[in-house]
């Protein structure tokens, strides 16, 4: 016989309670001349009330200790169900950095693929010369056709006059006497005749 459950032994109890309790109010309602041969009498009935108030006390003991059991379980229950949400998320977490770690590894070998071959491919020293005339046929290492060394001629003539320019206050006749050449000594008794001439001129007035 398979074991039935608390609250169906409860049930059960409670039911034999009743029906003990009701034979037990017949008796004490029947005077003993007309009760029955094979009823039973007041006291049995009276312990059997008692056999299983106690049973049903034992039973609401054991209940009460299954319902905080079960209070446990359903706390584990939920904490079960937090937990395994949690692993799912840790799972989907796991599985983006596994991809994302794929790719890079991948990435990585063909990186060192390339430069393992870039290592065993040896340049000559023909074909660096041959790269070099390359560059050096092309306009990258050349100056602009229109460049000169000195700057352009504008930017030369103007820097020309602007000396000029600086030394024609303090020196302009130096500069002239210096262009025209040394004096000769004709041109020095005509100047001071003519200022001899000037001279009496200014006294005769």
């Amino acid at each position: 016989m398979a074991d039935i459950s608390t609250k169906q032994k409860l049930y059960s109890l409670i039911e034999d309670v009743e029906l003990i309790s009701k034979e037990l109010f017949e008796v004490a309602a029947t005077p003993k001349s007309q009760q029955k041969p094979d009823a039973m009498d007041s006291i049995t009935l009276v312990e059997l009330v008692t056999m299983k108030d106690k049973e049903i006390k034992e039973t609401l003991k054991l209940a009460a200790e299954q319902a905080e059991i079960q209070k446990t379980i359903d706390e584990l229950r939920t904490e079960v169900d937090k937990r395994d949400a949690e692993i799912k998320h840790l799972q989907k977490n796991l599985k983006e950095a596994e991809t994302i770690l794929s790719t890079a590894i991948y990435q990585a070998k063909q990186k060192l693929t390339a430069i393992n071959q870039a290592n065993n491919r040896k340049i000559s020293s023909e074909e660096l010369i041959k790269f070099a005339h390359r560059i050096s046929a092309s306009n990258a290492v050349a100056s602009p056709p229109t460049w000169m060394p000195e700057g352009t001629p504008t930017s030369s003539s103007a820097g020309w006059h602007s000396e000029l320019g600086l030394g024609a206050s303090g020196g302009n006749s130096q500069i002239l006497a210096d262009f025209k050449g040394p004096k000769t000594e004709s041109e020095d008794v005509g100047f001071m005749s003519s200022d001899s001439s000037s001279s009496s001129l200014s006294s005769d007035e």
